[in-house]
């Protein structure tokens, strides 16, 4: 047995379930061993990023949305460096963002114009009916500059 297939079995021993979110339809059955940051001064680390282990032969890619089944929160994995061990992909360092927000995703189609006002007025298209993501306030100085120009 490798040893990616050794870690696979302990990861399934010690870590949650997670189900993988996609259009094509929803992937289940993967298991993860995470951990939150040890930097937990910062705000945004500590609430919103997760550092994490999934299987060397995992169907998770970066941009990929999932569920922690035990918890019912859903994460964003942002990336995946693979850990060679003996030679082989032993298994993948992961950090997962928190998605606390959901939408639909529109994509600006053209313009039409008011016969009643001659005013042209955006069309959007449907890219997405259910979008997660990420929201959150600037670390530092959130407010606007009322003194400044926009854009500096």
């Amino acid at each position: 047995m490798s040893t990616g297939q050794d870690i696979k079995e302990a990861l399934a021993d010690i870590g949650p379930t997670i189900t993988i979110i996609r259009d094509s339809g929803d992937i289940a059955g993967e298991y993860v061993d995470y951990d939150t940051n040890a930097q937990v001064t910062k705000p945004f680390i500590r609430e919103f990023f997760l550092e994490a282990m999934v299987s060397y032969d995992t169907d998770l890619v970066p941009g990929d949305v999932f569920e922690i089944d035990v918890i019912g929160e859903r994460y964003l994995l942002m990336n995946k460096t693979p850990a060679i061990i003996e030679g082989e992909v032993g298994y993948f360092d992961s950090v997962f963002y928190k998605c606390n927000v959901s939408g639909e995703l529109l994509r600006p189609s053209g313009e039409v114009r008011s016969a009643q006002t001659y005013h042209k007025t955006p069309i959007f298209t449907g890219e997405r009916s259910v979008c997660y993501a990420l929201l959150t306030e600037p670390l530092f100085s959130g407010d606007l500059e009322t003194e400044e120009q926009l854009g500096l």
